[in-house]
């Protein structure tokens, strides 16, 4: 849309290549790049900036990527795609539960990456566009998330316990995505 903000996305990867490869790309596309090498640089950034979306290498020397994603997705909503040279499908597996967006095995094509890239930020942003007005709808239903209601098309009230509302919620923020059981709690 014109006159936003471009995307910034982080890029972590420990070695140094991987990461100018994928800056370069990005750019060239318009993102803004931020890069981390370690947990404690992801941390930092995201404290700093607005990260709209973040590539992630499960081996960044000696720490786990994959705790290291499982902490981002506890304490922010922020779209994640690993990027990693584990192509094994237990790894994939535990990397999608844990909350990642996708998954990308090296090498990659670089095509392929920025499909991806845009496909994730599509699925983030059109969550985002619907729940705009305070209101998400789906089937017959309307959640109104600013008096804390679920109505019938008929207006008929669904009466929900509050740890149901805070479900639904969550689930209809996020469309079309798989949330793990920790992102969940």
């Amino acid at each position: 849309m014109p006159g936003a903000s471009p995307v910034e996305i982080l890029v972590v990867e420990d070695e140094e290549p991987v990461r100018d490869m994928l800056r370069n790309l990005l750019e060239r596309e318009g993102f803004v790049v931020r890069e981390a090498r370690n947990s404690s640089e992801v941390r930092a950034a995201l404290k700093k900036h607005t990260i709209g979306l973040i590539t992630l290498d499960l081996n960044l020397g000696r720490e786990n990527g994959l705790a290291l994603a499982r902490d981002i997705r506890v304490q922010h909503d922020v779209p994640i795609i690993m990027v990693t040279a584990k192509a094994d499908d237990v790894d994939r597996i535990i990397g999608l539960e844990l909350g990642a967006d996708d998954y990308i095995t090296k090498p990659f094509n670089l095509r392929e990456v920025l499909a991806r890239i845009r496909a994730v930020l599509r699925r983030y942003e059109r969550g985002a566009s619907e729940t705009a007005s305070g209101k998400i709808t789906f089937g017959d239903l309307a959640l109104d998330v600013d008096s804390r209601e679920l109505k019938r098309s008929n207006g008929e009230l669904v009466m929900l316990t509050t740890a149901e509302f805070k479900l639904l919620e969550v689930l209809a923020k996020r469309p079309s995505r798989v949330l793990s059981r920790d992102s969940l709690m």
